[in-house]
């Protein structure tokens, strides 16, 4: 079965890989990582350190000392989305901000890979400032595929500014938004603009359409308290299944046990746009789900699924946690 690609949500402007030399201010520029197996799958002993290069590498070209628009635009696939709390951009928007934008003192830490064939989930904790303005950090992710040997990023995405308390000692329930902050938003320069239209992103065929429709529905019904299967919820997850809120990063079998003692009163998805590459597909859309009986926000999300020898497996979900 063709292998489909996802795409990555981006706050700040997202972050992309290589390899190795430091600067005065800590932040390592690197030269992009091509070597993996044939499979299109690294070595287990190499993850890390290519998800820790790639990441650094996507700043290191948004900075204004060291901007390279086109080394930027190499680092992302055509699908390539960015999502944040404004919305949903497509590669062309990205790089159209980029032109009259650039990020100061970009800090990363805290990066974690978690690798199925062929593709790299890289949540971290992440912050740019912008225009002089120092920026709250923020629960954000980069999502890449190996493209015939070359990492490009597909996806980014980042969730509201951390508070520190709230990342010390909030639990969120898989699907439910994390509580937002009051603090400014960390998308520079994109929060300024709120996306209102849809973005105009790499074709996905009408089978991947309906089958990202259909993978988001199922995740959500499968959360609900007339739906709930705890069984059937796990079978759509894969095993390096992780989820992005502000309160952090939750593994498959942490999120499995918050799932033992909640389900949704309602859940709503609205606005639903895959984007494909082979064998992934990137599915952002604005969800709600209601605990209790009460009302939750809107907010803006991304589910990242994978073709499994024809089975299409959860990946990723992140929330930006913030109305959308």
């Amino acid at each position: 079965m063709p292998r489909r690609t996802v795409t990555v949500a981006i706050a700040a402007l997202l972050a992309l890989g290589a390899a190795a030399c430091t600067n005065d201010d800590g932040f390592e520029s690197v030269t992009p990582t091509t070597s993996a197996t044939s499979a299109g799958t690294l070595p287990e002993a190499a993850v890390q350190t290519t998800a820790e290069e790639l990441v650094r590498e996507y700043y290191a070209n948004l900075t204004c000392e060291g901007k390279d628009a086109e080394a930027y635009a190499q680092l992302l696939d055509d699908s390539f989305v960015s999502v944040t709390a404004t919305g949903v951009k497509d590669r062309a928007a990205v790089l159209k901000l980029l032109e009259t934008n650039c990020f100061e003192n970009p800090t990363v830490s805290d990066i974690r890979a978690h690798q199925t064939p062929g593709v790299l989930v890289v949540p971290y904790v992440g912050k740019v400032d912008s225009n002089g303005v120092s920026q709250p950090a923020s629960q954000r992710v980069n999502v890449f595929v190996n493209d015939s040997g070359t990492w490009r990023g597909v996806l980014f995405a980042s969730a509201a500014p951390i508070a520190s308390d709230v990342a010390a000692s909030t639990t969120t329930a898989p699907g439910a938004a994390a509580p937002s902050t009051t603090a400014p938003s960390t998308e520079a320069p994109s929060s300024t603009t709120p996306s209102s239209s849809a973005p105009t992103t790499a074709a996905a065929s009408a089978e991947a359409e309906r089958t990202g429709v259909e993978l988001v529905q199922q995740y959500f019904a499968n959360l609900t308290c007339d739906g709930k299967d705890a069984q059937a919820y796990a079978a759509l997850l894969d095993d390096s299944f992780v989820s992005i809120t502000a309160s952090g990063v939750k593994d498959k079998a942490e999120v499995l046990e918050l799932l033992d003692n909640v389900c949704y009163s309602k859940a709503t998805t609205d606005d639903i746009r895959v984007s494909e590459t082979p064998g992934v597909l990137v599915v952002t859309y604005r969800g709600r789900v209601d605990v209790d009986g009460k009302e939750a926000s809107e907010t803006q999300r991304v589910n990242v699924f994978v073709d499994d020898n024809g089975s299409w497996k959860g990946v990723m979900y992140a929330d930006t946690g913030t109305p959308a």
